[in-house]
């Protein structure tokens, strides 16, 4: 579509255009990579993904149980997240991830199985080490979006030894040590329009 006639080896691209007529126009993209030498001149094998993907919403929302007919917070409603994770020199391994959305409802609305099935979306860093049955990792972690509880780390530590044998194999040692500081963020409380009619609304995650 662009003209690009040598992409980089182990990248994928798409676009997406819908159209909902008792909704509005949404719009995405998707690039996947796999890049097994170097990623960005970083030496290491890597893989990852960015997708996004955003509507002009025109519509309600339909969320169940009470809150069949739910306007949604903002006209302009979108999901974009990105992860990647590439293996490093010296048995390390770094992981990074970015997860936003416009509102409290988008994902449920539209990511419905994201929504129930899928980790939270998260921004985060970790840099881990495994050798053996070890692992060492510095992790951190900040609240990305305002409406949904989340505990940030700034940073931690951990250091895991899992089935290490002791004794002639008579033993096994297990053991996870974590040091770090985390901040709980509790999600603000959505507007009087994102409420459920009839009841309060004491935390939402």
């Amino acid at each position: 579509l662009l003209g690009i006639r040598r992409r980089p080896v182990g990248t994928d691209w798409g676009l997406s255009l819908d159209y909902m007529s008792e909704r509005g126009l949404g719009h995405g993209t998707t690039f996947l990579y796999n890049r097994p030498e170097d990623c960005l001149g970083i030496a290491g094998p890597a893989a990852g993904l960015i997708d996004y993907w955003g509507i002009f919403d025109n519509g309600r929302d339909n969320l169940g149980l009470d809150r069949r007919d739910v306007p949604p917070a903002t006209d302009y409603r979108y999901r974009a997240f990105a992860k990647h994770r590439q293996r490093l020199e010296g048995d390390w391994q770094l992981s990074a991830e970015v997860g936003v959305v416009s509102d409290l409802n988008v994902l449920e609305e539209y990511f419905e199985r994201e929504w129930d099935e899928l980790k939270d979306l998260d921004t985060a860093i970790d840099l881990k080490r495994i050798r053996d049955t070890r692992s060492l990792s510095l992790y951190a972690s900040v609240q990305a979006n305002d409406f949904f509880t989340t505990t940030e780390w700034l940073p931690r530590l951990d250091h895991f030894w899992l089935g290490q044998p002791l004794g002639n194999d008579v033993l096994s040692w297990f053991e996870h040590t974590s040091l770090g500081y985390g901040q709980f963020r509790a999600g603000e409380l959505p507007g009087p329009a994102q409420q459920p009619p009839g009841g309060e609304v004491h935390t939402w995650s």
